[in-house]
């Protein structure tokens, strides 16, 4: 029995469309794990900023990944605490990483 070029077509198309999901999914549990430690240390920066513990906010910005640190410091740059109009926190100056192109079969 063969196949025609169609099929085979077809099953090319359905095993990139699969591996381009398992890529997919793994880039978007990597994204949710960096945004996780993002927040949490930008969390532990702010807690020891309300307790005014500038050894603890040191600790946490040596934690800081190196792009947050450059989002961060656009945040601070802001004024947020004395600006009512600055963003909410430092995830909004957070780079977005660019979009994949559609695959094409």
């Amino acid at each position: 029995m063969t196949n025609s070029a169609a099929d085979l077509i077809a099953a090319s198309c359905l095993a990139k469309a699969s591996t381009l999901r398992a890529e997919s999914n793994r880039a978007l549990a990597v994204a949710e794990e960096t945004r996780n430690f993002d927040a949490s240390t930008s969390n532990t920066w702010f807690v020891a900023y309300t307790l005014n513990r500038e050894d603890i906010m040191a600790v946490a910005e040596r934690r800081f990944r190196p792009e947050f640190k450059v989002a961060f410091d656009a945040w601070l740059a802001t004024n947020p605490a004395k600006n009512p109009g600055a963003p909410p926190g430092a995830h909004v100056h957070a780079a977005v990483p660019p979009a994949r192109p559609e695959p094409s079969c």
